[in-house]
């Protein structure tokens, strides 16, 4: 008898409300006992002993992924350094010292110029500013002096 009859007869019994049939619960019984010798459970305490092949299977298939992943570094090394060559260092632009300091003083001295050129009409607008700040504050003491009469 298999769990599909035993399910179907105890769904039975308990939907009819009678009496379960002879046996069954002895079968049962029997039925529950051949399964917990085949299968052991964690509440018992057994565990399958691990055999020596499985734990040298284990220490065999990490020693080839270790391999796999070496040669996967290699590779992707190799790669790198045959299809991305270094970039060659550039090179000075002058040999003599006193050259570049005078072409980088020409060079500050430009952009020194231009930003001052930048700077003078900034200047001019900040005194405009300055005009109509003191215009508004004679503006605003006279209504003060007015709106106090």
């Amino acid at each position: 008898m298999n769990e599909q009859e035993i399910d179907e007869l105890v769904r039975q019994a308990l939907e009819s409300e009678r009496k379960l049939p002879e046996g069954l619960p002895d079968r049962l019984l029997l039925h529950l006992q051949r399964l917990a010798a085949e299968q052991p459970t964690e509440q018992s305490g057994e565990q399958k002993p691990q055999t020596k092949l499985s734990i040298r299977r284990r220490k065999m298939n990490l020693r080839l992924v270790g391999i796999a992943a070496s040669l996967l570094i290699c590779a992707g090394l190799y790669t790198a350094l045959t299809f991305y060559p270094p970039t060659p260092q550039r090179k000075d632009t002058f040999t003599n010292p006193q050259e570049a300091a005078l072409v980088a003083q020409n060079a500050l001295m430009l952009l020194s110029t231009q930003l001052n050129k930048g700077l003078k009409p900034v200047a001019e607008a900040g005194h405009d500013m300055d005009k109509v700040g003191a215009t508004l504050t004679n503006q605003l003491k006279i209504i003060i002096k007015h709106s106090e009469q």
